[in-house]
C-alpha cells in the first residue's frame, strides 16, 4: 500500500495530503492500451476432463512511438487494433545532414 505522503520529484517525503501518490507511478507499465483502454479479461481454461481453472486473456500490446498533434513524440503501449485502425500516428523519420 502506498503511504498517504506526497513525494517530491527528488524522492523526499513531503507534507500530508488527501490522495496517494508515489514517485514510481509513472514508471510502472500496466497492461492497458493508451488509446482504447483495453485491459486483460478473465476467463476459464478448460481441460479435456472439463475442469475449469481461471486464466487471463491479455491484450496484444506493442510499444509504439506516437507523434501528437503538437509534434511531440512519446512511446506508448498500444493494442494492435488501434495500430491497424490508424489511431496511432507514427513519427516521420528525419534525414541526417551530411557532415
Amino acid at each position: 500500500m502506498v503511504s498517504p505522503l506526497r513525494h517530491d520529484s527528488d524522492g523526499k517525503t513531503g507534507q500530508f495530503c488527501n490522495f496517494s501518490f508515489s514517485v514510481y507511478t509513472e514508471d510502472t507499465m500496466s497492461k492497458e492500451c493508451a488509446f482504447c483502454g483495453k485491459k486483460p479479461q478473465v476467463g476459464n481454461l478448460v481441460s479435456h476432463s472439463n475442469i475449469k481453472t481461471k486464466r487471463r486473456f491479455n491484450p496484444n500490446l506493442q510499444r509504439v512511438r506516437h507523434q501528437f498533434a503538437d509534434g511531440t513524440v512519446c512511446t506508448l503501449s498500444v493494442c494492435t487494433r488501434c495500430i491497424r485502425s490508424g489511431a496511432v500516428t507514427k513519427p516521420v523519420a528525419s534525414k541526417k545532414a551530411d557532415a
